[in-house]
């Protein structure tokens, strides 16, 4: 249910002629979808457009999602589908993340509500003009999630996994969502993250921990963000 509802937010995904047009998608995502997408085709070097003015470091900008896997699949479909699924697909996403998150304190039907509050709102919503806003709203829960799993039963899969997940957040292209979703990660982890033994020595592991799990993220993403 909090899948369809996401989905049914950005039902306009479903055609094979129309583009989601709007602010950033218009003039920056769009142009450089088709270009990146002609690109990748012609087996040439995706990391400098000649177009723009002299030239552009195209990996100098996480914004383009150069090297943002998610999105590579996506430049292989055709043209209109592979950008409208780029655009749309954040939102189904963001709700399976917090229905997980969610899971794990309440039942199902309260998780899909929590999940319905979180995808279909206002705010995460008016993400969808620029997809580096949308995909890093989208990993967030998958964020929480996981350092409630690690607090919980630390193992080095989960540290892996969290890992992984910061460095798509950092990616994915937003700076200050990638750097208030760190601080509210390690303080939940500090202060509220389930844990059998909730003293405060397992509570500083657990911050550390997670700490720990987003410097190995920014190594994982290092040929993005050393540019």
């Amino acid at each position: 249910v909090a899948l369809l509802v996401a989905t049914l937010c950005v039902a306009g995904v479903f055609t094979v002629s129309k583009i989601f047009y709007f602010r950033d998608l218009a003039v920056f995502h769009w142009p450089h979808h088709r270009w990146l997408r002609r690109t990748l085709l012609a087996g040439q070097s995706p990391f400098w457009d000649p177009n723009p003015g002299g030239g552009y470091s195209t990996i100098g900008d996480a914004a383009l999602h150069v090297a943002f896997l998610p999105m590579l699949p996506m430049r292989f479909l055709p043209e209109i589908v592979g950008f409208n699924l780029a655009v749309a697909l954040p939102f189904p996403i963001a709700a399976l993340g917090m229905y997980l998150f969610a899971r794990r304190h309440a039942s199902s039907w309260a998780s899909a509500v929590a999940a319905i509050a979180y995808s279909a709102s206002g705010p995460v919503l008016s993400t969808g003009n620029c997809n580096n806003l949308s995909w890093c709203a989208a990993i967030v829960p998958f964020i929480f999630w996981t350092v409630d799993g690690l607090a919980e039963r630390p193992s080095a899969r989960r540290f892996a996994l969290l890992a992984l997940l910061f460095a798509l957040e950092l990616s994915a292209g937003e700076p200050v969502t990638l750097v208030g979703t760190a601080v509210l990660a390690t303080a939940y982890a500090a202060f509220a993250a389930p844990d059998a033994k909730a003293t405060w020595r397992n509570r500083a592991k657990s911050a550390l921990t997670t700490i720990g799990a987003g410097l190995a993220g920014l190594c994982l993403a290092a040929a993005q963000a050393l540019p």
